[in-house]
């Protein structure tokens, strides 16, 4: 594709995982990877939305549906993907609409062996409501832990992407809603996830 072309093409295919699930971003926009396409996770659809700028929810799209989007191809690290598409319809292809999304409360420690169990590419259905310690703060992340003030590596902690704390979250310690940039380390924080 040439950095130019700004066709638009129909893309169909069944959603095998989300990056970006119905509900998770305040711009409301929704991103997964189509089942069975070239590249590590497959091809993903980036950033979708309805043709008037309304949000997709689960009754739009779910996990083994056949949907159908319209967008501008790029490629991004590699992997091709819309810029932005609008959604057009799903088709079904059968695939059941999964019941609604329950809030799982979990500890750090059971939120990392959920993700872990998943297959690389994969997200869970449900919601994972997990307070805990802030024990690192990077540039782009932030990882929890169970035990204030622990010292364990990074790898065996929750870690999230400060993308997805752009908004406030819930600090139970002060009972009160903190601007997620001001983190620090050692704040007992609660997401939801």
């Amino acid at each position: 594709k040439a950095a130019s072309d700004t066709t638009k093409y129909y893309i169909k295919g069944i959603v095998r995982s989300f990056y970006h699930i119905p509900g998770e971003r305040t711009d409301g926009v929704v991103s997964w990877f189509i089942k069975d396409a070239e590249g590590n996770k497959g091809f993903e659809c980036y950033k979708i939305k309805h043709e008037d700028g309304s949000s997709l929810t689960d009754d739009d799209v779910w996990v083994g549906a056949e949907v159908i989007v319209k967008g501008v191809l790029t490629v991004y690290s590699g992997q091709v993907e819309t810029d932005t598409g609008i959604f057009v319809e799903n088709t079904g292809n059968g695939a059941a609409k999964p019941e609604a999304r329950k809030t799982i409360t979990a500890t750090v420690a059971e939120a990392v062996a959920a993700g872990k169990a998943l297959e690389d590419g994969d997200s869970a259905w449900d919601y994972y409501k997990v307070t805990g310690y802030v024990a690192s703060v990077g540039d782009t992340n932030v990882w929890i832990a169970d035990e204030k003030g622990s010292t364990a590596a990074n790898k065996d902690l929750l870690q999230l992407y400060l993308e997805y704390f752009s908004g406030k979250v819930f600090d139970p310690e002060n009972k009160e809603t903190t601007v997620a940039a001001g983190i620090t380390k050692g704040a007992k924080v609660e997401v939801t996830l």
